[in-house]
């Protein structure tokens, strides 16, 4: 089988573990959904409130399941089948990873979905109102703003799996070892970045352009993030190959 097809089986073995994690947060949704649309006669703030209540589910969710579909494998000993298998830690982490920002974009996806449906159902001329204003929609700003999501959220995944490898190879107390390895390592990359923020002086840079000042933030922040997840994630690779055995 080639790679591709491996690292397919591997995706969708990935998916059928997340399937109730996935099932759960959009049911949550679709229920929260109905339930602002049953009481959004009575006030915005039956709208409102929900919609962010979604909105955080669906961020927070995955970063749960980031840990459990790790420690699925190791509690139902799936682990040693997976290490068995001739794949190596890029393609088990890899499959593991977009499983995980699926959830996370089905999720996201879900709330805009229903945060549409509601501002439709909530304001008779909202399309018309969107149609008047679409080229004074920030857009650019919005798609920043998710895309700075995913970024962080990459982080938080490839942390995730570091710190639960990590945890493994402790003999007695892994789970609390994790917990505070993950605190560790965090606490170590926000001093580097403060660090690194301070002999760039970032704060100077962006406000030498003042009307880009949002821009500039993001951009710089979505790289960090997500060369950070990445050195992180290939951290993570590195350890499972050569520590990680049956």
């Amino acid at each position: 089988m080639s790679k591709v097809g491996m690292f397919k089986n591997l995706y969708q073995k990935e998916m059928r573990c997340l399937a109730v994690d996935i099932g759960v947060t959009l049911g949550i949704i679709i229920l929260m959904t109905v339930f602002a649309f049953s009481r959004g006669s009575l006030g915005h703030g039956y709208i409102v409130v929900p919609v962010f209540l979604m909105a955080g589910l669906a961020g927070f969710m995955p970063i749960i399941s980031s840990f459990r579909i790790f420690s699925g494998e190791w509690n139902n000993n799936i682990i040693y089948l997976t290490l068995s298998l001739p794949v190596k830690g890029e393609m088990v982490l890899g499959s593991k990873m977009l499983a995980i920002l699926t959830q996370y974009v089905l999720g996201t996806l879900l709330v805009a979905l229903s945060g549409i449906l509601l501002g439709f159902y909530m304001w008779p001329g909202f399309f018309q109102l969107l149609k008047l204003n679409y080229s004074y929609i920030p857009w650019g700003f919005y798609l920043s703003l998710y895309m700075l999501g995913i970024a962080f959220f990459t982080y938080l995944a490839s942390l995730s799996f570091f710190s639960q490898i990590l945890g493994r190879m402790v003999p007695r107390l892994q789970n609390l070892a994790t917990f505070f390895i993950f605190l560790g390592l965090w606490w170590v990359i926000k001093k580097v970045d403060f660090y690194i923020a301070h002999i760039l002086s970032l704060d100077k840079i962006f406000l030498l352009t003042p009307d880009k000042i949002w821009l500039n933030i993001f951009s710089w922040s979505f790289t960090i993030l997500l060369i950070q997840g990445l050195l992180i994630f290939a951290a993570a690779v590195m350890v499972y190959n050569r520590k990680i055995e049956l």
